[in-house]
């Protein structure tokens, strides 16, 4: 794909993370409450440990990138 295409640059983790955690608790509850979502944010926050590989971005930036699309996928649902 040349030079200038790095696809480990688009991903928050360099292997597939799954917030067993998270989606427990979020099994049977009201995505909406925001109770809810604070709630799952908080768990999602502990579960989410991205390395820290140079050139890829910071290791934090990255962890709240993927509370940020979390958080996105539910605001689309939304709609």
């Amino acid at each position: 794909m040349g030079r200038f295409y790095d696809a480990n640059r688009l991903q928050i983790f360099h292997s597939q993370v799954h917030a067993v955690n998270t989606e427990n608790y979020l099994d049977g509850k009201d995505l909406f409450d925001v109770m809810t979502l604070q709630t799952a944010l908080r768990i999602l926050d502990t579960e989410v440990k991205p390395d820290q590989v140079l050139p890829d971005a910071s290791a934090i930036f990255r962890k709240k990138l993927a509370s940020a699309l979390f958080y996105k996928v539910l605001q689309e649902a939304t709609i």
